[in-house]
């Protein structure tokens, strides 16, 4: 619920700006003030935080199974819980308001415990 008000503020700040100034000011607004203060796109071009594709492309060359289940549901402000299995057994679980969020914790979590590391480029 909280992540949500922060984008839900952010959306608005930038919603008023556009409405005030306009396309230009907006613009200028996110790209000058907000990303390249704030973000560095080398490290987010290089970091590789897909972490269920990583964990899958794992499995499929050790040849295990991989299952993602899906334990609580949730229902609007009530979190969805997951685990990861991997041939049998539960390697870890991971929990959010979003399934697909749950899977990629779960799926972090199994990477730093099997130590699953990013895929090279020259692999793919």
């Amino acid at each position: 619920m909280y992540r949500s008000m922060f984008g839900d503020a952010f959306e608005a700040l930038v919603g008023a700006i556009f409405l005030d100034k306009g396309y230009k000011a907006a613009e200028h607004f996110i790209v000058d003030r907000m990303i390249r203060l704030h973000v560095d796109l080398n490290d987010i071009e290089q970091a590789d935080s897909n972490f269920k594709s990583r964990i899958i492309n794992w499995a499929q060359r050790e040849k295990k199974t991989i299952v993602f289940e899906t334990l609580e549901e949730g229902n609007g402000n009530k979190l969805i819980k997951v685990r990861l299995v991997i041939d049998g057994e539960e390697i870890s679980t991971g929990s959010d308001f979003v399934k697909k969020k749950a899977e990629q914790i779960a799926a972090g979590k199994a990477c730093e415990i099997l130590k699953v590391l990013p895929d090279s480029k020259d692999d793919q």
